[in-house]
């Protein structure tokens, strides 16, 4: 008894499912849409060109070779006698400090 109970429970649940999915594909039929414009189109003619290829990269530059200039004695700077960046042979004037305390 209790076998065929289970089994009208299940027949039952099936049919609900069933009927179910049936109304749900029953729908009305949507008026047609109006047909639209076609969408305006910008046309231009093509032109071959030269185009320099180039990359970016992002990145940090540091000298091979760095030197620290510290002076001997305390002073006043007079003169810069060098442009920043640029080589100097060895033996050339950098600086030229006030000589008041040594004259």
């Amino acid at each position: 008894m209790r076998q065929n109970r289970n089994r009208f429970f299940h027949i039952a649940s099936l049919c609900c499912v069933a009927s179910l999915l049936l109304l749900s594909g029953c729908e009305q039929k949507k008026e047609a849409a109006a047909p639209m414009a076609p969408p305006s189109v910008v046309l231009s003619t093509a032109t071959q060109k030269d185009v320099q290829q180039y990359k970016t990269f992002s990145g940090r530059t540091v000298a091979c070779q760095t030197v620290d200039i510290i002076s001997r004695t305390k002073g006043y700077l007079e003169e810069i006698s060098y442009v920043p960046g640029e080589i100097v042979e060895p033996g050339t004037v950098l600086f030229s400090m006030q000589d008041f305390d040594y004259r």
